[in-house]
């Protein structure tokens, strides 16, 4: 056009303030563990307070709880971990979720936290989406150990035909109770070592023992034969414990003439 005037072809308006959108913000506030001292084989709940400290509302995510040796820090490839399904939470919202843990090798260990693992979310913030545990120290199982700590002979000196008993002192010198088991007593020639195929031997039934207590066991042997003998123990024969130490399971005795 040719207006008479251009001077008043424009015209601005008032503001039109457009705010952020809405975003959630989960957060881990706080790890409980049921307990930081426990022994190996014993299990440990990890309780996680989730919290959304944003401004919008946070959909089903999934929070990732993890154990390992490592006070800081924690891998995708780490062997104990669980994925907990954590529930919608509105803004200002929170939540708690949990997993439980089964330790079965002694050390050191820490529960790592990490909300939204999968990152379903859009979130105004996802540098504190991640919280550390103190210490869960797991102590070594309680183990028995047994052990001849004595044999004590009816006689020493016997004649051909005669019978000496021999009289076995079992401890459990271990922290665990000790299962019933058998004891092998045999007795030979050789004053350090016998063999399972000796001719005498009697394997004799040794009962359950606790830990720091101990038992005797015996059996009766008739020499035929003259000659110098020895007594030889070997204390659950058959292994059927697991101990802590087994390089004292047997005992040698002094001569029998």
């Amino acid at each position: 056009l040719t207006q008479s005037n251009t001077s008043n072809d424009s015209y601005n308006s008032g503001a039109i303030t457009v705010s952020a959108a809405t975003q959630p913000d989960l957060t881990p506030t706080s790890v409980t563990l049921s307990t930081t001292s426990l022994t190996a084989g014993g299990s440990v709940t990890v309780t996680v307070t989730v919290r959304n400290q944003g401004t919008g509302n946070a959909g089903a995510t999934t929070t990732m709880i993890r154990l390992n040796n490592n006070p800081s820090s924690s891998s995708p490839s780490d062997p104990i971990q669980q994925g907990v399904a954590t529930p919608a939470i509105t803004a200002g919202g929170s939540a708690n979720v949990s997993a439980t843990f089964t330790l079965s090798a002694a050390g050191t260990y820490y529960a790592h936290v990490y909300v939204d693992n999968n990152s379903v979310l859009t979130q105004s913030n996802t540098s504190n989406d991640s919280y550390h545990s103190g210490a869960i120290t797991v102590s070594a199982a309680t183990q028995p150990d047994l052990t001849p700590t004595n044999i004590s002979l009816s006689s020493t000196s016997v004649t051909v035909g005669g019978t000496v008993t021999v009289t076995v002192t079992v401890a459990n010198q271990g922290t665990g109770n000790a299962a019933a088991t058998t004891t092998m007593i045999r007795v030979n020639n050789n004053p350090s070592s016998s063999s399972p195929s000796d001719p005498l031997q009697q394997g004799v039934a040794t009962p359950a023992i606790n830990a720091g207590s101990s038992t005797t066991v015996s059996a009766t042997f008739t020499l035929s034969t003259a000659g110098t003998y020895y007594a030889h123990a070997y204390v659950d024969n058959y292994s059927v414990l697991t101990q802590s130490n087994t390089s004292n399971d047997s005992y040698n005795s002094g001569a029998i003439t």
